[in-house]
């Protein structure tokens, strides 16, 4: 068992390094991606750290961060990742918006050097990135704000399960449990706060140093008002857009036929087949990752909890289509409200088959930030 310092070293210090000089060799792009899975894993397992704390949130980056990067190199075009300095690499890592490097190597043959004055394209997950330049004092201090309201909510959670326990419920969530609602709605403002925290705690530094364009981890998900909407533009954006390039682009390609011209042929099926793919791939990293961090035997609950809003996500869709409802008509406040209340329903009718195998191994919990004694005391007495 090493000291948390040397445990961070390995994990934190060696695996990028080794990667990226594995990224800049002459190895096999599939090779490559099969060696970089290896020793992403095998350090935390050869090296685990004494600190349970700390070897956790270790082996998070590890089994989960890292691996997501090394599924998405493949993505960009080898020529140009070759020509990325070690800062470019860091970048890539850390942000969860791409876009400044791919547009980097759109605009290599034009004459452009420096990828931070480059203006970022549009992403379909509508969230806004925030330039080097964009960051001023009134930006900071909206985002202290925002992280300190998070960091109460996020204790008053904590302190909640701390308190009263988690108690299992198998399958869909039954309304008529008031217990279970307000256990179930509590989770989601952990692992809310959870993600925000860390994210900001652990990436943001990094960020500032390398003057890198930065896209928050969530885009107000407590406002979606529909699934797609929720999984789309405002959940997870750092994991969304890998996952939108290793399972829907993918998929898409794979599945991409051409017509007499040369051109792509639109095909609803192909669309519909790369979007499951998309939550095929979700659920297979959530039930990884539950794996390698708690050892426990997987009941497949992750797995049906995506690849059912992966369904409700293509109905959205084809609904949409055919109808034209949210597009043409359907729009405005009321139908917002409406949409608002039908996706947060479905979220709490379905989250007992996210939340379960979190709940019983208390991997949150055994991650969770300190709470100072006070703030602890006045929770708990409001609670």
């Amino acid at each position: 068992m090493l000291h948390p310092a040397a445990s961070a070293f390995m994990i934190l210090g060696l695996i990028p390094a080794a990667h990226y000089l594995l990224i800049q060799s002459q190895v096999h792009p599939t090779t490559t991606v099969l060696l970089s899975l290896g020793f992403m894993t095998l350090p935390s397992i050869l090296f685990p750290c004494n600190d349970q704390y700390i070897g956790t949130v270790l082996n998070v980056f590890a089994w989960f961060v890292f691996v997501l990067r090394a599924l998405e190199i493949p993505s960009f075009d080898r020529y140009n990742v070759k020509k990325w300095s070690y800062f470019d690499y860091l970048e890539f890592v850390s942000t969860s918006s791409n876009s400044l490097l791919r547009l980097q190597q759109h605009e290599s043959t034009k004459g452009h050097k420096d990828h931070h004055a480059l203006t970022a394209k549009k992403s379909y997950i509508d969230a806004v990135t925030v330039l080097p330049n964009d960051r001023t004092l009134s930006y900071f201090a909206n985002v202290v704000a925002k992280l300190v309201l998070t960091y109460v909510a996020y204790a008053f959670a904590l302190v909640y399960f701390r308190k009263y326990g988690y108690e299992e419920r198998k399958g869909l969530l039954d309304f008529k449990d008031t217990k279970g609602v307000i256990e179930h709605s509590v989770f989601g403002v952990l692992l809310y706060g959870t993600v925000e925290l860390y994210f900001h705690l652990l990436f943001f530094p990094l960020i500032l140093v390398l003057n890198a364009p930065f896209v928050p981890v969530f885009n107000a998900p407590y406002r979606a008002t529909s699934v797609r909407d929720f999984w789309s533009r405002r959940w997870n954006l750092f994991v969304k857009e890998i996952l939108h390039t290793i399972g829907f682009g993918w998929t898409r390609r794979l599945l991409t036929s051409k017509d007499a011209t040369g051109k792509d042929r639109h095909n609803a099926k192909k669309v519909i087949l790369s979007s499951l793919a998309a939550f095929g791939m979700s659920s297979l990293l959530h039930e990884y990752f539950i794996f390698m961090l708690t050892n426990e035997t997987l009941f497949g609950e992750n797995t049906l909890f995506f690849m059912a809003h992966g369904i409700l996500c293509v109905l959205q869709v084809e609904i949409q289509r055919y109808t034209g409802f949210g597009r043409t008509w359907g729009t405005g406040l009321i139908w917002n409200v409406l949409g608002w209340f039908a996706t947060m329903t479905v979220l709490l009718f379905t989250s007992p088959l996210f939340v379960a195998p979190f709940g019983r191994s208390q991997i949150v919990l055994s991650v969770a930030l300190p709470i100072p004694a006070i703030l602890f005391d006045l929770c708990y007495r409001l609670i």
